[in-house]
């Protein structure tokens, strides 16, 4: 718990400037650390404008991390569906030239590919999880005017919601507070931290982003719209003109983006475009009502032939209620240094992006997700190593995934950008080629999660162990406990993550066992006693807490003697997953791989996974597992001078 000094300082582990996405998630992941933390947030209440609209399936995994899913589908948005890739000037309906299916499960992750979703209802409910936590405190209308730092401490000084100036110390500060906050700009610049152009991809434009609130026509609010006369209902109208999935629209003229976002019911619909400054178009004006009307009314009118009418149908203007209008600026950029000292950055103020991807909050949680396990071990007392290698391997770490992000990014960026006749000729012919084999078409529909979850590329200084299969993302599938019920049913469906990260551990990492029948859980569970793992990796593994995952989803047995001090789980089909409650508002689990731990693992049967869902290592014998245990110490306490660049 936070306390006060005789200098009226409050003192704390971590303070947090900015609660945003990645400020509310960092807190709610330190606050199931117990490890206490400090949000100073400059509005009062949650930033009612929708700005970031998409989130990938990393993402919903994070926010299932935290206690959130049974919102995820439910109230904070919807699955994503197909996104479609469209050229020319023919209005939303134009056949796609390439389209990429984000409803399906392939990714690993068990989620869909992602969703759209409206972020202050996220932001609440992430809000919500922290708030739970004793250790994690949120302070609205505080603004951050001063950081100070010495060997030990981090002294921020603020303005409260009344005005009056306090200051707060902690052992580290982490800047969540986007590309123009405090931290960044005001701190850390002067010490020689900037924001760069990512090598590579020197994208650059400014777009401008229209957010509408739909109503429905009817045929008593007017009487005169002419598809009452077809028997369309009010709710087909909406339909019609604005489809489900995402459009990614290849005008030469000025290429787009538009989609609905939100729980569809709430008639949410996003539309983005480029602003030509090479021509003189000015942004600000570009956003005007008038403006943007003359760039978005045409995608709302139909022609009168589709429905054999004579005049063209419109969407009614007075049905459309604009939430907000406003031109950014979007670039692939990244801070050329993400911590300093006892300073560190995360989300919008590290890194910035096109929104091509949806990848910009789902960065930002990444960024959480790797520095709070990281955070919590050196928040400890005992804690002797350098905070500063532990954090520069974080940072290695994120770069490699941030650059993968943002190539898939620009790829979608430059699908849709392409202005050169000759480049969309090329384009479109070549991808309608690649549709002809099934194989390719498939991968094209995945998109980037057709390259396969992320597995970091060792470089010295990052957590995990390369020579036994460390640094990829740990794939997560769907499980059941092997115990029947006493009527003889079979247990709830879980997401293996909540089984494997148990809330009541107190160990870094978890162990978990991957075995093909009770008898070999039963052997493993007996050699693992022998070892005292707890001892030979000081304290950051325990046996008593391993995770025995059967690969076989036909084990069943009833008689809880048989796996006595077990935590002992068997996987779960697709089907089983599907008739669940974990499955209610999203799509059944096309592509669902219930063996997919088991094969990207190589068949190693015990698993060390950090907090963040990546592999530590993954050992074949008891004797490799024991020397990876022995390794511990040195990778997480590490000493000043090692691993540094």
């Amino acid at each position: 718990m936070t306390v006060i000094t005789d200098d009226h300082t409050e003192t704390t582990d971590v303070i947090i400037c900015g609660c945003g996405p990645t400020g509310a998630l960092l807190s709610a992941l330190l606050g199931q650390k117990s490890v206490d933390n400090v949000v100073l947030e400059r509005e009062k209440e949650v930033v009612t404008d929708p700005r970031g609209i998409a989130l990938d399936e990393e993402g919903i995994r994070l926010l299932q991390q935290i206690g959130v899913y049974d919102k995820v589908h439910s109230e904070i948005g919807e699955t994503i569906g197909r996104i479609h890739f469209i050229s020319g000037k023919q209005g939303l309906m134009t056949k796609p030239f390439m389209q990429m299916d984000m409803s399906s499960t392939e990714g690993g992750t068990g989620h869909v590919g992602g969703i759209c979703h409206k972020q202050p209802i996220m932001e609440k409910y992430i809000r919500h999880s922290a708030g739970r936590c004793p250790t994690s405190v949120l302070r609205l209308g505080a603004t951050i005017v001063e950081i100070q730092e010495d060997e030990n401490w981090v002294r921020a000084k603020y303005t409260d919601s009344c005005g009056e100036a306090r200051w707060i110390r902690g052992k580290f500060l982490v800047g969540a507070d986007g590309k123009t906050g405090f931290t960044r700009k005001k701190y850390l610049e002067p010490k020689g931290v900037v924001l760069e152009t990512v090598s590579g991809y020197e994208y650059q434009e400014t777009w401008v982003a229209v957010n509408y609130h739909m109503d429905l026509p009817t045929p008593e609010t007017h009487p005169d719209f002419p598809l009452w006369k077809l028997n369309y209902t009010p709710l087909d109208v909406y339909d019609a003109f604005f489809p489900t999935g995402f459009r990614f629209i290849g005008n030469p003229d000025r290429p787009s983006v538009c989609g609905t976002f939100g729980p569809r019911k709430e008639r949410l619909w996003r539309f983005e475009f480029v602003v030509d400054v090479d021509k003189g178009e000015d942004p600000n004006e570009m956003a005007t009502y008038e403006k943007m009307s003359e760039v978005i009314f045409p995608y709302l009118t139909h022609p009168g032939q589709r429905y054999h009418l004579e005049a063209p149908v419109q969407y009614p203007n007075d049905c459309m209620h604009l939430l907000r209008s406003r031109p950014f600026s979007f670039s692939a950029r990244s801070c050329n240094k993400w911590s300093v000292g006892r300073v560190m950055l995360c989300g919008d103020s590290a890194h910035v992006m096109p929104p091509f991807g949806g990848q910009g909050i789902a960065s930002g949680f990444r960024d959480a997700a790797g520095v709070a396990w990281r955070l919590a071990l050196t928040c400890r007392l005992d804690f002797k190593g350098s905070h500063e290698q532990l954090f520069n391997g974080w940072c290695l770490e994120r770069k490699q995934q941030l650059d993968r992000s943002i190539a898939a990014t620009v790829a979608n960026g430059n699908l849709t950008t392409a202005r050169n006749p000759l480049k969309i000729f090329v384009r479109d012919w070549m991808l309608w080629f690649m549709r002809l084999t099934p194989s390719f078409r498939r991968k094209i529909e995945l998109g980037p999660r057709a390259l396969g979850m992320i597995q970091y590329q060792f470089t010295q200084g990052m957590a995990f162990l390369p020579d036994f299969a460390g640094g990829r993302c740990l794939p997560q599938v769907y499980c059941r406990s092997v115990l029947l019920t006493d009527k003889g049913d079979s247990p709830p469906v879980h997401f293996t993550d909540d089984v494997i990260f148990w809330p009541e551990s107190k160990s870094t990492l978890r162990l978990v066992v991957l075995v093909d029948d009770l008898e070999e859980a039963g052997k493993a569970h007996s050699e693992l006693a022998s070892l005292d793992l707890a001892t030979v990796s000081g304290g950051e593994v325990t046996t008593d807490e391993a995770c025995y995952l059967v690969m076989s989803p036909e084990c069943r047995i009833r008689q809880p003697s048989d796996v006595q001090g077990q935590r002992i789980y068997r996987i779960a089909t697709g089907e089983e997953f599907q008739s669940s409650k974990l499955c209610e508002n999203r799509p059944p689990p096309v592509g669902y791989d219930m063996y997919r731990i088991k094969s990207d693992l190589g068949g190693r049967k015990y698993v060390l996974v950090r907090p963040d869902r990546f592999v530590f290592a993954a050992c074949y014998t008891e004797e490799e597992l024991v020397e990876a245990c022995k390794r511990i110490s040195g990778i997480f306490f590490p000493p000043p001078g090692c691993g540094a660049e």
